[in-house]
């Protein structure tokens, strides 16, 4: 009898919970899919995951790694410019546990690891983002049997904010924190408890504080345009709301207070105020809200601060704008919410809100990371109009309909005539075509048969469009060798070794020729020169290039030897290769050579 109730227990579950369960295999075929024919991980040897995730954290794990096993206190590194704290990197990097997996795997594992990893990941931002919107407290709240669901929650999985943080892994931590963080705080406006808004804020801190700190804006933000009876019951919630903030701060200043002092006087990033104006005029903004724009991965200096990931599907911009025009919505809250999107829009472009936004100072890659942020609240925006639009298309009208079809109309041609380079007119024709297509069905929706055929046309066209940018943005990603990674590391740490079973004092080694990797001081465990990190103390680094090392923001890069600063910085030994370039480099190209021998004094 037990058997036979359990077996019927979970058809029912998967039943009950089917549009869950759809969005769960939609992502993870779409990954399988990208790996396949990628010829990444599992099914070849190339990666997903790139840029700061490989150079930077990789050698993090290993020196952390050779710490926790040799019994070595965590907060500090021979790895790099001359010696380091490791502390901000720890902070910043490795305090989730989903970034502790790569930990428990040797260097080889890792990088298979982070493409699981991405997958397992984009569940959890999915999941986070399905519960927000089927547990908010309004009442355009969604059923989970609701199909619209589907199409909101993946927006988020598939739009650029989150695409684009492959290239730094953590960051994806805190996008799937955000909807608890919101759902929290909508649940305490709403009196109906304090324990979600104040757990997520201190895990939200914890993951990573620097979005954790600028989360805090948003969470201000959102927070002053929710619903409250009386000016007097919003007073006292703010006390209350301020009260237990303060608290989880408090809770998480643990790590916050050491911090800074690092932080003041880090190199972490270009902190000189530019001033009140524009990065640029604002097509190119609108241009990154088209159909198959790629993410944003640099933005290292002044004239590339706009750039911004905000693409989360050209269904989301129309719906949010109709938002604003909703009668069923009181015009205060409309006002209100206007107000924090025209903020946001604006911080992508003006210089001053840009640097309030990056708690004082000019992001050093990865320009206005806060985009994911505004990519939520529009999203949320558009839930709500969605919901109202289904219940009745008069809701917003006619009218207003075709006069937000030609304000979005008027942007996408006007971004094709204006944006500073166009490589090809597809993304603007594609993003005008489907424009028009959602206005039609928007505008038809009373021909179609049933309001369910409406929705499931909508939904279905919606989920089509962000699926096939995201694929579209892979394909053409640059790819990352796991091999010749993984031989460069051998060659280097071999050579290291081979220096050490010879030389017990105490030396610095530096390299020549590998100016692609700089972090190998950590990755193959010796006392090294150059690095990049977040730890350097930009006093530091000025020194260093007044001496005439190679120097920028969070970097030391390899120099010209001479004897002066060899013998002061202890440079004992030079790891290079012997054809003098760093590409295609093999086991056997790699040796040492000891400059400092080469001189009687």
């Amino acid at each position: 009898m037990e058997k036979s109730n359990k077996k019927p227990a979970i058809k029912d579950w998967i039943k009950d919970n089917g549009i869950f369960l759809t969005g769960v295999l939609i992502v993870i075929v779409f990954y399988l899919v990208e790996f396949i024919t990628k010829k990444q991980y599992p099914f070849g040897d190339h990666m997903l995951v790139g840029g700061d995730s490989i150079h930077s954290l990789i050698p993090l794990y290993e020196e952390l790694k050779r710490k926790l096993l040799s019994g070595e206190p965590l907060w500090y590194t021979w790895g790099g410019y001359e010696g380091t704290n490791l502390y901000y990197q720890i902070i910043f990097s490795v305090m989730s546990p989903l970034t502790w997996i790569p930990l428990l795997f040797p260097v080889k594992g890792t990088l298979a690891v982070y493409n699981i990893m991405a997958v397992v990941k984009a569940v959890l931002l999915y999941l986070t983002t399905f519960y927000y919107f089927t547990h908010r407290i309004s009442k355009a709240r969604l059923s989970k049997h609701d199909i619209e669901v589907l199409l909101f929650s993946l927006a988020y999985v598939f739009c650029n904010a989150f695409l684009s943080c492959t290239v730094f892994y953590p960051f994806s931590d805190s996008m799937i924190i955000l909807p608890l963080l919101i759902l929290g705080l909508e649940r305490f406006v709403s009196n109906r408890g304090w324990r979600l808004y104040f757990i997520s804020l201190i895990l939200m801190i914890f993951t990573n504080f620097y979005l954790g700190v600028m989360s805090c804006l948003f969470v201000i933000l959102y927070y002053l345009t929710c619903k409250f009876k009386s000016f007097k019951e919003f007073i006292i919630k703010s006390l209350k709301i301020m009260a237990l903030s303060l608290a989880a701060i408090g809770v998480s200043g643990i790590i916050i207070c050491p911090l800074m002092y690092i932080v003041m006087g880090g190199g972490y990033g270009v902190s000189e105020y530019n001033g009140f104006g524009f990065f640029t005029n604002w097509f190119n903004i609108i241009r990154q809200c088209l159909f198959i724009t790629s993410p944003v991965y640099a933005g290292t200096n002044y004239a590339t601060y706009w750039e911004a990931n905000l693409y989360f599907g050209m269904f989301g911009y129309i719906l949010a704008f109709t938002y604003f025009l909703n009668k069923r919505v009181r015009p205060s809250v409309r006002l209100k919410k206007l107000a924090v999107f025209l903020l946001f829009a604006l911080s992508f472009n003006e210089s001053t809100l840009n640097y309030i936004m990056h708690m004082f100072h000019y992001t050093n890659g990865l320009p206005n990371r806060h985009a994911f942020m505004f990519v939520f609240f529009c999203l949320i925006l558009a839930q709500e109009s969605f919901y109202y639009i289904k219940c009745d298309i008069k809701n917003v009208g006619i009218v207003k309909t075709v006069i937000i079809a030609a304000l979005v109309l008027v942007g996408i041609i006007g971004s094709l005539l204006y944006v500073d380079k166009v490589n090809t007119v597809t993304p603007f024709l594609y993003s005008l075509d489907l424009a028009i297509l959602y206005i039609g069905i928007l505008l038809l929706q009373k021909k179609f048969k049933s309001r369910k055929t409406f929705m499931l046309t909508f939904v279905v066209i919606g989920i089509a469009e962000i699926v096939a940018s995201a694929h579209a943005i892979i394909q053409v990603r640059s790819e990352f060798n796991t091999d010749e990674y993984y031989n460069k590391y051998k060659s280097v740490k071999q050579a290291a070794e081979e220096i050490a079973a010879n030389d017990k004092s105490f030396y610095h080694i530096k390299t020549n020729n590998m100016d692609d990797d700089l972090n190998y001081g950590m990755l193959a465990g010796y006392n090294g020169i150059e690095m990049y990190g977040n730890s350097a103390n930009r006093n530091y680094i000025t020194s260093m290039e007044k001496l005439g090392v190679v120097g920028g923001p969070n970097t030391i890069r390899n120099y010209s030897s001479n004897p002066f600063l060899n013998s002061i910085l202890n440079v004992k030994y030079i790891i290079t290769n012997r054809d003098g370039y760093s590409e295609g480099i093999n086991e056997e190209k790699y040796n040492y050579e000891e400059p400092l021998n080469q001189y009687e004094e």
